[in-house]
This record gives structure tokens, C-alpha cells and sequence, in this order.
């Protein structure tokens, strides 16, 4: 699995689950410009780490982790609990699931305060895909 095919796997997973959902909050993807909704929005990235070589033989097992994140951005001075509901929908998309070779584990929160006219949470999720070469 090339990382383009890891990316457009996470992205879609995200997208249909998210907006069936949410169908008016926005997700912003990394690079790409989008707009950033008065009444709040998403933004997914995936963040790669070192791969590992993980069995020899005659074809040799390489694993591939990383971390899916997703910050959500609501309101500031609105309360917390649409963000509540948000993260708890993001968790339910990529908790301890497995997809298209991605196994993802548990759950991250971070709340990180306010950013502009925004209140600002981060949910991650660890996730390893393996390649046999």
C-alpha cells in the first residue's frame, strides 16, 4: 500500500462517516485550501512515522505507523458541548477499527483552547499498515 492509497482511504472513511453525520460542518484536508465555516469545521491529518522491518524471510514483513488526527474547531464561548458530541463522533469513525489494511487503536484527546474566534480540540488515533516486500 503506497501512502497516496493510505491517505485516500483514511480521507474517505472520514468524509462518508463524517458527513453523514454532519453534512454542513466542513473538513479541511492538509494542503488543500478550504473554507474555514463561522459555525465551525474539522480538519483531518495523517502524520506518518519511521517504518520498521518486522519479519525476514522470503518476503519481509515492513510496518508503517503513524497517527490520524483531527482537530475541531467550534465556536469560542459556546460551551463544550458540541465538541463533546464531535469528538465522540470521530472517536465511533476510527476507535479500534480496522479498514482498506489500516488498523487504528485507541482514542487521544487534547483539549488546546481558544484560536482565533474558535475553541480548538484535537482527537488522534496511533495506526499501523503492513506491507509484505
Amino acid at each position: 500500500m503506497s501512502y497516496d492509497t493510505q491517505r485516500n482511504a483514511i480521507q474517505t472513511r472520514f468524509k462518508t462517516l463524517w458527513q453523514a453525520s454532519y453534512p454542513t460542518i466542513p473538513i479541511v484536508y492538509d494542503n488543500l485550501r478550504a473554507e474555514k465555516a463561522p459555525d465551525g469545521y474539522v480538519a483531518l491529518s495523517i502524520l506518518n512515522g519511521a517504518s520498521a522491518l518486522r519479519g525476514m524471510g522470503a518476503q519481509r514483513l515492513f510496518r508503517y505507523p503513524g497517527v490520524i488526527s483531527v482537530d475541531v474547531f467550534v465556536p469560542a464561548e459556546k460551551g463544550t458541548k458540541l465538541l463533546d458530541q464531535y469528538a465522540d463522533t470521530i472517536e465511533g469513525i476510527f476507535r479500534a477499527v480496522s479498514f482498506n489494511g489500516i488498523l487504528c487503536r485507541s482514542v487521544d484527546r487534547r483539549d488546546l483552547g481558544k484560536q482565533d474566534n474558535f475553541w480548538r480540540v484535537n482527537v488522534s488515533f496511533p495506526f499501523t499498515r503492513d506491507e509484505l516486500h
